[in-house]
């Protein structure tokens, strides 16, 4: 059906930054919300934090 080397993901950590940064800028996202990238890991069924963006005021 497709071509699995065209539809991977080669870089997850760099779309997951983009991804976050994205939602964090948008005008709709409150300033004070904490925003997470995650990885799912197929084989394991867990989570890998990868990107974080919590704003100062709620990380203190």
């Amino acid at each position: 059906m497709y071509d699995c080397d065209g539809i991977a993901i080669t870089d997850f950590e760099k779309l997951l930054n983009y991804d976050v940064s994205l939602i964090r800028n948008s005008p709709g996202t409150p300033k004070h919300v904490e925003i997470y990238g995650l990885f799912y890991v197929i084989d394991s069924g867990g989570l890998t934090e990868i990107v974080r963006d919590v704003p100062a005021e709620v990380a203190q």
